[in-house]
């Protein structure tokens, strides 16, 4: 199920109601003899009486045009997309004509203009109501998609079938007054997809972790990050990594890495084996993962990685295609990697 089958659905509903105002004003007009070119006989213009409307024919409403009818409009729309030059605190930056247009009108409004202030309020206020609507629709319309969803999986269930797939499913829709809805899950089918491969991966490396748990030497005694642990860890990342509703506790991951590693040795091996293939990974039988303390060092960086980046310190992309510059080679130097 889509979003598109329930907007077609809202429009098909909106061209039958059109449809019964058109039947409704045609029977208006035979029953009655009024309507359009023919208004009531009191309603009627009296010859010779003062005229309703000294100033003449109202001028006729503008024809639906495109807009590549309306030159001049076209020239407008793509002046307020041109780049210019505007100066702010001292630094000069390049913003859309529009958007140079509007802080001009801000900037003059918070001077004292009146009619600034005047034009930046209506802007304001029409803003707010568009907002406000647009908000409102979305609201409304994945309000009936969960419960048009519902019915269906309810529906399902009670026949005894499998859960039917919905993309957006309606539990990963989250309904707020800033924004209208959020979906904090796969959106379509390529993020479904994408969601369904992080689950069979999680469940490789929960695998993996009980084939750890069976074969690695046991040190924690003397190390607990000497042990097993890292594929574990990973399992945990992209356990948490999927919307709320698909995600396992932390309880039950423990129970399945447990359960696994209670399983006759040649069953586990063989089934960590064919789960690693069927993904297209080609891992030799009874490979196993590196320690935790090997984790716990790769997901430490990874953090600090994300961190720096955040903060502009270091460039991804550049790192990523082998170009590091000072800065680069200090983060990494502090982490023990050495360069040549």
């Amino acid at each position: 199920m889509s979003a598109e089958k329930g907007k077609g659905t809202s429009k098909k509903a909106k061209s039958v109601e059109l449809s019964q105002d058109l039947q409704n004003e045609i029977t208006q007009r035979i029953i009655f003899g009024a309507g359009y070119g023919s208004p009531p006989e009191h309603t009627r213009f009296k010859k010779g009486a003062p005229s309703p409307n000294p100033r003449g024919r109202p001028r006729k409403a503008l024809p639906d045009l495109s807009l590549a009818e309306q030159p001049m409009l076209e020239a407008v729309l793509k002046g307020a997309d041109k780049k210019v030059t505007m100066r702010e605190g001292g630094k000069i930056t390049e913003v859309p004509a529009r958007a140079a247009l509007v802080h001009s009108v801000y900037a003059n409004a918070l001077k004292g203009n009146a009619r600034s202030q005047g034009l930046i309020g209506d802007w304001l206020q029409r803003a707010d109501e568009v907002k406000a609507r647009e908000i409102r629709e979305s609201r409304d319309y994945w309000r009936t998609y969960q419960r048009v969803a519902r019915e269906l999986i309810a529906e399902a269930k009670a026949k005894g079938e499998s859960e039917p797939i919905i993309v957006p499913h309606p539990d990963d829709i989250i309904l707020d007054d800033e924004s209208g809805a959020r979906i904090i899950g796969p959106f379509d089918e390529e993020s479904a997809r994408k969601t369904r491969s992080t689950i069979d991966y999680r469940h490789a490396f929960i695998l993996q972790a009980a084939l750890d748990e069976r074969l690695m030497p046991d040190l924690r005694h003397d190390d607990p990050r000497s042990g097993p642990g890292a594929a574990y860890e990973v399992a945990r990342m992209m356990n948490r990594s999927l919307p709320p509703r698909l995600r396992l506790s932390e309880a039950v991951m423990i129970y399945k890495v447990d359960l696994y590693s209670r399983h006759p040795q040649r069953w586990l091996l063989k089934e960590v084996y064919s789960t690693w293939r069927k993904l297209g990974k080609k891992f030799k039988r009874g490979q196993l993962f590196p320690s935790l303390g090997w984790a716990v060092e790769k997901l430490t960086l990874m953090l600090d990685l994300q961190a720096a980046a955040g903060d502009g310190h270091l460039e991804i992309d550049a790192i990523a295609n082998g170009h590091f510059d000072e800065t680069a080679r200090e983060f990494f130097e502090e982490r023990g990697f050495v360069f040549e």
